[in-house]
C-alpha cells in the first residue's frame, strides 16, 4: 500500500518580506525599521537578504522543481506606501508585476 497525498493538497512555502526581499533602496521603497537595524554578530542586516526582489524567477523555478504548487509571500509596506501613510508607490515596481502575470 502506498501513501499518497490528496490531489488537491497544497504543497508550498511562505516567506516574510524582510527576510527575503533585499533591494532595500530600490523601486521607490521607503525606509523601515529593518533598514536601520544594526545587525548582531554573524547576522544579516537584511539589506540584501536572499534577494528575492531580483531572483524571484529563480526561486519559482526551484519551488516548481520541488513540486510545490502554492506560494504565500509578503510585500513590505514600506515598498507599497513609502512614507508609511498617504500616497502609494507610483513606480508600480513595488508589486513585482511579473508574479501576477
Amino acid at each position: 500500500m502506498k501513501n499518497r497525498l490528496p490531489a488537491d493538497f497544497l504543497w508550498g512555502n511562505s516567506v516574510s518580506s524582510m527576510q527575503t526581499e533585499g533591494a532595500w533602496n530600490e523601486g521607490g521603497k521607503g525606509m523601515s525599521v529593518y533598514d536601520i537595524r544594526q545587525p548582531a554578530e554573524f547576522a544579516s542586516d537584511w539589506k540584501v537578504a536572499t534577494d528575492s526582489y531580483h531572483r524571484y524567477r529563480e526561486d519559482f523555478d526551484l519551488m516548481q522543481d520541488l513540486g510545490m504548487n502554492c506560494y504565500r509571500f509578503q510585500i513590505a509596506w514600506s515598498r507599497v506606501c513609502p512614507d508609511g501613510d498617504g500616497e502609494f508607490n507610483e513606480t508600480g515596481d513595488c508589486l513585482l508585476p511579473s508574479i501576477y502575470r
